[in-house]
């Protein structure tokens, strides 16, 4: 399953999210770590940036219930 997230400026691109691999709060702000669809690159995404990806952080704390912060 993939969703996307808009893209910060003028293009706004989407970007695929193939993963949610991991949460972390951050001066009471969640971040979550997502692998993007075609790169390599995993990055720390604030929640704020991750509306598109409902359904991919459900998947994630359905299977990482014990990592609940």
């Amino acid at each position: 399953m993939t969703t996307g997230i808009d893209g910060a400026g003028p293009n706004k691109d989407v970007f695929e999210v193939e993963e949610v691999r991991g949460c972390q709060v951050v001066g009471g702000a969640m971040y979550y770590l997502i692998k993007w669809k075609g790169f390599d690159e995993i990055n720390w995404e604030p929640e704020s940036n991750c509306q598109g990806c409902g359904d991919l952080i459900n998947q994630f704390w359905i299977t990482h219930s014990s990592q609940l912060p």
